[in-house]
Parts: C-alpha cells; sequence; structure tokens
C-alpha cells in the first residue's frame, strides 16, 4: 500500500510511471522534439483510452 491507501497493481504502477515521464518530456525542451515526433494520433489514442479508464477506476475507488 502506498501514501494514497489504495492498492495498485504491477501494471497501475508501470503505467503510471509511464505516463509521470510524459510530463517530463514535455517539460524540458532537450526531450520535447523527440517527444513530439513519437506522439502520434495513435500514440495519444492509445494512452487518452487508458488514461481514462484509470481515471474511472480511480473515482471508484476514492468513492468507497
Amino acid at each position: 500500500m502506498n501514501m494514497s491507501g489504495l492498492e495498485l497493481t504491477e501494471e497501475q504502477k508501470d503505467f503510471l510511471d509511464e505516463v509521470t515521464t510524459f510530463n517530463i518530456k514535455s517539460r524540458y525542451p532537450d526531450y520535447q522534439y523527440k517527444f513530439a515526433r513519437k506522439a502520434t494520433e495513435s500514440f495519444t489514442e492509445r494512452y487518452l483510452v487508458k488514461i481514462k479508464e484509470f481515471r474511472l477506476w480511480l473515482q471508484e475507488m476514492t468513492i468507497r
């Protein structure tokens, strides 16, 4: 268990780690160009779906 009190699976932890890198990569000029090339429409759509699914799960967990 972590500070949030939520039980995260290893898959969820890995996903959050990966999404967190998006913030870092878009924040620093050295990474911006590389990340912009990687962020194709299909890449973006795939992660938007995953993020929305995680958000719904998180909402369900916090309502309990």
